[in-house]
C-alpha cells in the first residue's frame, strides 16, 4: 500500500507527544496511524450499521508539516485511499468520500498534532435558491471584497490559492470549506482554534442561505444569492 505499506498496529499512546518516539522525525506511518485511530474512535454506531467519519483534517507544527511540502498532494491522496481500504476492513460505512487536509499551527510545538473529524453529509433543504452565490466582505481587512461562485467547491482563506483568499491574519490559511451539493452551499469548519461562526453561532457544517452572515478571525462574509 505505498507509503503504509510497513504500517505497524496503533500506538495508544496520547497522540500529541507521538511523534517523539522518532527522535523527531516525523513519517508519514505516524500520521496514518493516527488517522485511523481517529477514525475507530469517533465512529458512530445504529441499530444495523457502523458509520465512520470522512472528513479528516490534521494540524501539525510548522517544521513537521514542511517535511511533507515537498509531495503534499500525492501524500494527501495516498491517506485518503488507505483510509478508505481500512473503513471497508473494519466494515464501518462512509457517508461520501473522504477527505484530509493537512495544515500547519503555529500553536504547536514539535512532534505535537491535532486532529479535527466528522461526517461530511448533511441534508439538502427544500426550495433550493438560485445558482449564482455571491460572498461579500463586509468587515476586515477585505472589506468590499466579492467573491462569486456557481457551483464549485471553495475554501475560505489566508492561502493565496485558495479561490476565496482573505488577507486577515486572524484566518486561518485554510480556514473553511465551501461545498455545493444541487446549487445548495453548505459550509464546513476546518477544525480552526477560533472556529467558523453563522450568523454569531459556532458551526461544523451548516446549509447556507441567502442573507446569511459568515464569521471568520474577525472578517465577515455576507451571503447573497441571485
Amino acid at each position: 500500500m505505498g507509503i503504509f505499506s510497513t504500517c505497524e498496529s496503533l500506538s495508544e499512546g496520547f497522540f500529541k507527544v507521538f511523534f517523539r518516539k522518532r527522535l523527531g522525525r516525523l513519517q508519514p506511518v505516524e500520521i496514518a496511524k493516527q488517522l485511523v485511530r481517529e477514525m475507530s474512535l469517533k465512529k458512530t454506531i445504529s441499530a444495523t450499521t457502523v458509520y465512520a467519519p470522512n472528513f479528516f483534517v490534521v494540524r501539525l507544527n510548522s517544521k513537521d508539516w514542511a517535511l511533507f511540502s515537498g509531495f503534499v498532494g500525492s501524500f494527501i491522496k495516498e491517506l485518503e485511499g488507505y483510509l478508505e481500504e481500512e473503513a471497508e476492513e473494519r466494515g464501518y460505512t462512509l457517508v461520501g468520500p473522504v477527505k484530509v487536509y493537512i495544515e500547519d499551527e503555529e500553536k504547536l510545538g514539535k512532534g505535537e498534532m491535532i486532529i479535527h473529524t466528522h461526517l461530511e453529509e448533511q441534508e439538502v433543504p427544500e426550495n433550493l435558491p438560485g445558482e449564482e452565490w455571491i460572498f461579500l466582505c463586509t468587515s476586515g481587512p477585505d472589506e468590499g471584497s466579492t467573491f462569486k461562485l456557481k457551483g464549485e467547491n471553495a475554501i475560505i482563506g489566508r492561502d493565496g490559492r485558495n479561490l476565496i483568499h482573505l488577507s486577515d491574519p486572524s484566518v486561518a490559511r485554510k480556514h473553511a470549506q465551501l461545498t455545493c451539493t444541487d446549487h445548495q452551499y453548505f459550509i464546513t469548519d476546518l477544525g480552526n482554534i477560533s472556529g467558523t461562526f453563522v450568523n454569531n453561532e459556532r458551526i461544523e457544517k451548516i446549509a447556507l442561505k441567502n442573507g446569511d452572515k459568515i464569521m471568520v478571525g474577525s472578517s465577515e462574509l455576507e451571503v447573497r444569492v441571485k
